[in-house]
């Protein structure tokens, strides 16, 4: 008895001892993984934007001309106001008589006072009525040369707004919203205010931070689908995965003849969509972002092919798609094993016959990006709507789609993103996982990389050194 008590102690003691060397070899590897995530966030925080300063240098800053950028300004998001018909016809006759007594009265300040406070207790107009009537004001008096004009009429309109304000005990909240025509009126005032300030001082600063957070995003991986990238300035869309993306260089076609001048850099875990809109950052370096085509407009074109001949459209699904049961993995660079040095062109989406080849789009020729402000300037560029993301033009669908990672509907619908990474993350242990949090490492080497490019941001909103900028120093 006593000899097979010792035997059953001897053997539990060495299964212990197995599974204590089990976990210290785990511990180990994972102490090395944390190791490796640690210089490579190191290594990566010490990353300049050497590229993007080469890039920028000689392009200039694409400044919209003052009457596109107010008109886009009042208007955001409106694509169906009247002000961008281009068939609008020029009133003659009595209407416009009658529009030439209107501005003389709006040009009486008793008159457009009384006028902005009959429309003010209209209970039938909505808030979008009261921003427009603000807005169509703004453009009139300025149209007219009645910016003084504007300036007193809004001291008068402000104050009675501070006094009822203070009487209803609301002036924390006061201005919070633009939702009547002094508050629009305001915020009008203030942008074409600002307008010199922006295009001399601010404006390069804020561009300038714009052009380095996209650098810093597009050069590591990027889920198209759930909108998680390694380069993230938020955990909320961290993609807490490991990943060792290869670059690949592309020369961009855009002439006719098939020559190319330019190159873009992208990586092969790039969906299709992902490289035509780096293309397109290429093709329209410094143009203004409404001048050119949405990715669902255009098609991406290896020029080439495989073995060398021919030319092959690529697109995010098609009979080459990967599928795993229910899921359908957008294709990538890799996917189509797209070598370093390849030859694409992004051409319009239209029919074409097998073998044509489509004429490559290139940038406008005349834009300029430094004119001043001119009355006489060109018709207004109305607003465009931003481009749908992957999961609007997949979201209909029945099949489950993936890019990086395989996120569940269901799982999608009862968490958010940082959540579901974060459950990922903790799911059972695999050797080339590390433990979640290492990767907030990559949040500091993306804000450290553009940390000098905040810091002009503000030097140059807060340091007011130029006199003729008093607009918001004397509010």
């Amino acid at each position: 008895m006593i000899i097979i008590i010792t035997v059953a102690f001897q053997r539990r003691s060495h299964s212990k001892d197995r599974q204590f060397k089990k976990l210290e070899g785990k511990m180990e590897r994972f102490e090395m993984d944390v190791k490796t995530e640690c210089k490579r966030a190191f290594t990566e925080l010490q990353t300049d934007m050497s590229d993007l300063t080469k890039d920028m240098q000689g392009s200039g800053i694409p400044f919209q001309q003052f009457n596109n950028y107010a008109v886009n300004m009042m208007f955001a998001g409106q694509t169906d106001h009247p002000i961008f018909d281009k068939n609008i016809k020029t009133p003659s006759g009595s209407l416009a008589r009658g529009l030439e007594e209107f501005y003389a009265l709006l040009a009486n300040k008793d008159f457009c006072l009384v006028f902005i406070r009959t429309l003010e207790e209209q209970k039938m107009m909505t808030t979008k009525d009261k921003v427009n009537v603000g807005s169509l004001l703004t453009i009139t008096l300025h149209r007219e040369r009645k910016m003084m004009h504007l300036t007193d009429v809004l001291k008068v309109l402000l104050a009675e707004a501070a006094e009822e304000a203070e009487n209803d005990n609301r002036t924390k909240s006061m201005l919070r919203r633009t939702e009547s025509i002094m508050e629009k009126l305001l915020t009008n005032w203030f942008l074409l205010s600002l307008y010199p300030f922006l295009k001399i001082s601010a404006g390069e600063s804020i561009y300038w931070l714009f052009k380095a957070m996209k650098y810093q995003i597009d050069k590591g991986p990027m889920d198209a689908f759930e909108g998680l990238a390694k380069y993230s300035l938020s955990d909320k869309y961290l993609l807490r995965e490991n990943f060792d993306p290869k670059t690949i260089t592309i020369e961009v076609i855009t002439g006719e003849d098939g020559s190319s001048d330019k190159e873009a850099k992208v990586l092969d875990v790039d969906t299709v969509s992902q490289v035509k809109d780096k293309l397109l950052d290429v093709i329209y370096t410094n143009h203004a972002y409404s001048s050119r085509p949405s990715i669902q407009e255009i098609d991406l074109e290896w020029r080439g092919g495989t073995k060398g001949r021919g030319h092959i459209t690529l697109k995010d699904h098609d009979v080459t798609t990967e599928n795993e049961g229910q899921w359908r993995r957008l294709n990538t660079m890799k996917h189509y094993q797209i070598p370093d040095g390849a030859k694409m062109a992004l051409v319009p989406r239209t029919e074409s016959g097998p073998g044509e080849l489509r004429t490559p789009i290139t940038p406008p020729s005349d834009y300029d990006f430094i004119q001043f402000h001119n009355p006489d300037a060109d018709e207004p560029v109305p607003v465009t709507s931003p481009p749908p993301t992957q999961r609007d033009v997949e979201e209909g669908t029945e099949e489950k789609v993936w890019h990086l990672i395989k996120v569940k509907p269901a799982e999608r619908k009862k968490r958010n993103l940082r959540e579901r990474a974060l459950t990922r993350a903790k799911s059972m242990y695999r050797p080339e996982r590390v433990i979640s949090e290492i990767y907030l490492l990559q949040l500091v080497s993306t804000k450290g990389t553009i940390q000098e490019y905040v810091d002009r941001v503000f030097d140059a909103l807060l340091i007011m050194y130029i006199p003729s900028y008093r607009t918001i120093m004397y509010l």
